[in-house]
């Protein structure tokens, strides 16, 4: 999931938003308890990812509303 930060992948993810209307909250608490864990190497450039990638969704939903 949190791969990199690159524009492909900011689509990707703005898409899958739109496409399913997911609970923030629940994806920042499963990658927390699931995928966090298991991260090799430096796990906060990856929450700074997902931080960054939730709050471009939060501002994306704003706009929609």
């Amino acid at each position: 999931m949190l791969n990199g930060n690159i524009e492909r992948d900011r689509e990707d993810v703005r898409y899958l938003c739109r496409s399913i209307p997911f609970d923030l909250a629940v994806l920042r608490r499963r990658y927390h308890a699931e995928l966090r864990p298991y991260i090799i190497g430096d796990p906060k450039r990856h929450d700074l990812t997902l931080d960054l990638w939730i709050e471009m969704l939060e501002e994306d939903r704003k706009r929609a509303t």
